[in-house]
């Protein structure tokens, strides 16, 4: 499958019914079964519950994890036991549910099933520390991180002294900017499937 097709289903999975997690919670989980592939597509920030996650931007010591966004690492954390009952072979997401990607990808590396790969389009930054990425890193998982335009979102959080927020993995710069300054018009779905 190609970038555009994994941005497509995660901009689909907005207007799902979920498969894992409750349509008004925080952490939602669409499967998709194709003839070679399990993938977990994961919708953004669009209730009240994803924007209180979103807004619990502390750091949560996750132990061999790192420390992490305490509040998408909670809300995924709710759905880990179901979604552990399945081995997607790929995982996508835009926005809050590109970080639920990465988070959850993380976890499936050291529950021994580690996914192919991981398109997380237009995450916030995930950890304070390089340990998601070493997890991705020391089991091959393939990790596309995706910051389009000058979307404001892959610069959040901003790190203060002490805490340098970063990115899971490198991140892919693309797309024609809307404005000079960052901004959420090409924070939108729609943008970055059309730029793709």
């Amino acid at each position: 499958m190609t970038p555009r097709e994994y941005a497509e289903l995660a901009g689909a999975a907005y207007k799902a019914v979920p498969d894992i997690g409750q349509e008004d919670g925080a952490a939602r989980i669409i499967v998709t079964e194709t003839s070679d592939d399990l993938i977990f597509s994961i919708p953004g920030t669009n209730n009240l519950a994803c924007l209180g996650a979103d807004i619990d931007a502390l750091t949560h010591d996750a132990g061999e994890f790192g420390h992490v966004h305490a509040g998408i690492w909670g809300a995924f954390d709710e759905v880990w036991p179901e979604a552990a009952k399945l081995a997607p072979s790929a995982l996508c997401g835009h926005s809050e549910g590109a970080a639920g990607a990465l988070y959850l990808g993380a976890r499936f590396c050291l529950a021994g099933m580690p996914p192919k790969v991981i398109h997380a389009f237009e995450p916030p930054r995930t950890s304070i520390d390089p340990k998601l990425a070493d997890i991705f890193k020391a089991r091959s998982v393939e990790v596309h991180i995706y910051h389009h335009g000058h979307d404001a979102v892959p610069l959040v959080p901003l790190s203060i002294p002490g805490q340098a927020w970063q990115h899971a993995g490198p991140v892919t710069q693309f797309g024609k900017a809307s404005s000079i300054f960052p901004n959420l018009d090409d924070h939108m779905i729609a943008a970055v499937i059309a730029d793709l």
